[in-house]
């Protein structure tokens, strides 16, 4: 074999080698994985907004049946959100390793897997938060004096201690679709 000859494979293979390590370092993510939490999170968002205008509107008036009957089905639609998604969700230890580039029209951004691990499974315990002070409530007939998990005296997610909850959901409507 020729001298050329082995330069012109070396140089094929040291070209294929170098273009395995640059793909190795770009982005990498689970598509499946991520699939899955998109449909989490296109369910998640709405569902917690929702319950927490819902929550407001209960707090101005405890009495209205029709608005005890809207967060309970709030507080179900929570509850299944979550089942019909955690079976399947990748764990946060995955996720976690996550960066790909994301785009919607003409904005793009990379999404970093540390920050959507920890707003996923933030928004997730935020939503079982949540449904348990609508579960008191609904328990309680809307009848504050029977809500046993009230801590003061004004009814607002403070008095929950749910103000976490809606910067859980604004932070992972960043991460994945900039709004």
């Amino acid at each position: 074999m020729s001298i050329g000859k082995t330069m012109k494979r070396i140089l094929i293979i040291s070209v294929i080698l170098a273009a395995m390590l640059l793909s190795a370092c770009g982005p990498s993510f689970d598509e499946k994985g991520s699939s899955l939490v998109d449909a989490y999170a296109e369910e998640i968002i709405p569902a917690l907004d929702v319950a927490i205008f819902l929550f407001g509107v209960w707090a101005q008036d405890t009495t209205d049946e029709e608005v005890l009957i809207n967060l309970q089905e709030s507080m179900v639609k929570l509850q299944t959100i979550e089942e019909k998604h955690w079976a399947d969700m990748p764990e946060y230890n995955e996720i976690k390793t996550w960066m790909y580039n994301r785009s919607i029209g003409e904005n793009k951004w990379v999404v970093d897997g540390e920050e959507l691990a920890e707003a996923v499974y933030g928004i997730s315990n935020a939503a079982m938060d949540m449904a348990g002070p609508l579960e008191a409530i609904i328990n309680a007939g809307g009848n504050v004096d029977k809500i046993e998990c009230i801590q003061g005296e004004n009814l607002n997610l403070e008095a929950f201690d749910l103000t976490h909850v809606p910067d859980k959901v604004d932070k992972l409507r960043w991460i994945l679709f900039r709004k």
